[in-house]
C-alpha cells in the first residue's frame, strides 16, 4: 500500500456544459405522518426515480430524469399522480 505523500488523485465533476440529471419536484408542508415512498417508472422519471418523502410536517416530491430533461414538467405530473394513487398525503404550501 502507497503512502499518502506517494499517491496523486485527479478529480473533476461532469463537463458543466453539460446536464447528466435533471429533477423537479416540489417541498411542503403536511399533516400525513412520515414516510417515504420511492418508484421506478419511465413515465414518472426518465431512466430515474420518483420520491415522496415526508417527516415531521415537511414533504418533498420528485421527479429525478437522466435524459428527456424537456419532459421534466410530464414526468413530475406522473410521480405525483402515481404516488397519490399509491398513498393518501396532503400538500400544504408548495414551494418549487
Amino acid at each position: 500500500m502507497k503512502s499518502p505523500e506517494n499517491v496523486d488523485i485527479i478529480a473533476t465533476g461532469p463537463n458543466k456544459n453539460e446536464a447528466y440529471i435533471k429533477t423537479k419536484g416540489i417541498t411542503f408542508k403536511t399533516d400525513t405522518y412520515d414516510m417515504a415512498v420511492g418508484i421506478v417508472d419511465n413515465q414518472a422519471a426518465y431512466n430515474g426515480y420518483s420520491y415522496l418523502l415526508i417527516t415531521k410536517g415537511y414533504g418533498c416530491l420528485s421527479a429525478v430524469l437522466f435524459g428527456k430533461f424537456k419532459d421534466a414538467s410530464e414526468c413530475f405530473n406522473e410521480t405525483e399522480s402515481i404516488i397519490s394513487n399509491l398513498v393518501d398525503f396532503n400538500i400544504q404550501n408548495p414551494k418549487k
